[in-house]
């Protein structure tokens, strides 16, 4: 698994155990345009590559040619009774090894697809991503197609963005959890967008 490589004990440090790097199959891959980067598989045949956190250069992110824009985690949830929509795939691996059912979209806080209402009908949905105006829109976004869903927010701590952030400072997600608001409408959380900042 090249547990000895730089770029896997960052991933560690983020709270993403082995056994989710493993089951996720993510690997270090030498990309003809990143060098040695995080390759995040998302079908049999497309991924996500994100760059060596010690290169600061952009995009921090690529993907294969031809890839359509997915669900990620989702072929891991059969048989859950939750799941938790992150904003991104680190901050997905990030629950997973906490036991945490969670899905992101592999295009970001604003690419969360009508069809995937139905298919998370079955679950208790929660939405949680990042604790910015991007983050916000997105939120509302998926509680327009998922109005029963309810919102996570990630305190604004200094360096804590995230999910991945919050759980790298050694915080517990599950107690965030605890504080998820419920019954949200849209025009609430686009009114008051400091509703974002959560509570410790």
């Amino acid at each position: 698994m090249q547990s000895n490589n730089h770029m896997m004990d960052w991933l560690h440090r983020r709270g993403i155990t082995p056994e989710v790097i493993s089951l996720f199959n993510v690997t270090i891959h030498d990309h003809p345009m990143m060098g040695e980067c995080i390759k995040i598989p998302f079908t049999n045949t497309h991924a996500k590559y994100r760059r060596d956190p010690n290169d600061v250069s952009l995009p921090k992110y690529l993907f294969d040619t031809g890839g359509k824009v997915s669900l990620y985690g989702l072929d891991q949830l059969q048989g859950r009774g939750t799941v938790v929509i992150t904003e991104g795939e680190l901050d997905t691996l990030v629950l997973w090894s906490q036991n945490i059912p969670a899905v992101s979209s592999t295009a970001g806080a604003m690419s969360f697809q009508e069809e995937w209402a139905e298919v998370l009908a079955p679950y208790k949905v929660y939405v949680c991503f990042d604790n910015d105006d991007t983050g916000a829109k997105g939120m509302v976004k998926v509680l327009k197609l998922i109005p029963n869903a309810s919102v996570i927010l990630v305190p604004e701590i200094p360096d804590v963005k995230d999910v991945s952030d919050y759980v790298a400072k050694g915080f517990d997600f599950r107690d965030l959890m605890q504080s998820a608001l419920h019954d949200l409408s849209v025009e609430s959380v686009t009114a008051d967008m400091s509703k974002r900042k959560g509570m410790m």
